[in-house]
């Protein structure tokens, strides 16, 4: 079992604040949101290091996680130093896609690894900001062990809401309330296990939620070479994979993109360093733009929220 966590957002709605760096234990937050796992949290750490101790508490060898975003990622979280390897997405912030692209091929660089028996060939693909992951990642885990994959259907691409309750494919497939499937289509192993959020969108539809998620490595590195991935958006990547949606527990899958939303989990910015005040060089800011400009053009013709970001829907 491999783990991916994308960390390469731009946090605008954050002031630019990364929310991988934001800290655990703000003493303004009167009283905060159960954040992270009970256990195996550093004395000292951040939203980051709430997604990987929740990782690790589920099972996962820090070996065998991957964190896509900038390099000083891990910095501050207490797991600098663990086996824990960072790499970025090309082009920098080119979206959720590019940065599981990235992430696949470290994981599968070596051959023999990516070829081990079950439960090794799948890997969690999941966001940093999500404080109470720990449980989602456990149903998840726990619906692919139980031979969930009975349910079954090729996702069909219509968005990230469900209307009516119903966290299910045309053919009849629907979550339980345990987060066990079932369906009459007959056993057969999907490609991948998704969170749904019951209830959790606007209106109370379910809210699918594409960045927590259980993939085989095999048919999601096949779609991710099959695509031009910067700017794009998970839904899409998923589009022609069969698909298990599984019901998460509550509040599992609740992020971070707002002060409000820090506040509620007891979350803080971080102390403010030398090197966040300078301004990267004209001479780096060149070089990067030209290969930036495709991944630019891919995410303006996105549908945007008001800061100028896909929406929502379109990220995950």
């Amino acid at each position: 079992m491999a783990a991916l966590v994308l960390a390469g957002g731009r946090s605008r709605r954050l002031g630019g604040i990364p929310k991988y760096h934001l800290r655990v234990g703000d003493p303004a937050a009167a009283a905060p949101a159960p954040c992270g796992p009970a256990t195996a949290l550093p004395a000292s750490t951040t939203l980051l290091g709430v997604t990987i101790a929740a990782l690790l508490d589920a099972g996962v060898e820090a070996r065998r996680i991957v964190v896509a975003g900038p390099a000083d990622a891990l910095a501050g979280s207490g797991f600098e130093g663990s086996g824990i390897r960072v790499v970025r997405e090309d082009p920098p912030f080119a979206g959720p896609v590019a940065g599981m692209a990235a992430g696949v091929e470290e994981l599968t660089g070596d051959a023999a690894r990516a070829e081990d028996a079950a439960p090794a060939g799948l890997v969690l693909t999941l966001a940093c900001d999500m404080p109470g992951v720990g449980a989602g990642i456990r149903t998840l885990m726990d619906a692919a062990s139980a031979g969930s994959g009975r349910s079954v259907h090729a996702d069909s691409g219509e968005g990230s809401r469900l209307r009516g309750g119903a966290s299910s494919s045309p053919g009849g497939t629907r979550s339980s309330p345990t987060g066990a499937l079932s369906s009459t289509d007959g056993a057969h192993s999907p490609d991948a296990w998704v969170g749904v959020s019951r209830g959790a969108a606007d209106g109370g539809d379910d809210q699918v939620q594409h960045l927590l998620a259980l993939h085989r490595v095999g048919p999601l590195r096949a779609a991710l070479a099959a695509q031009d991935t910067a700017g794009m958006s998970v839904r899409r990547l998923l589009a022609g994979l069969e698909i298990a949606r599984v019901d998460l527990p509550a509040g599992s899958a609740d992020d971070v993109d707002t002060w409000d939303d820090a506040q509620r989990f007891g979350l803080g910015a971080p102390p403010v360093r030398r090197e966040d005040a300078v301004p990267h060089s004209p001479a780096e800011s060149r070089a990067s733009a030209g290969h930036r400009a495709s991944a630019v053009q891919r995410i303006s013709a996105e549908p945007q929220d008001t800061v100028g970001e896909p929406a929502g829907e379109e990220r995950r």
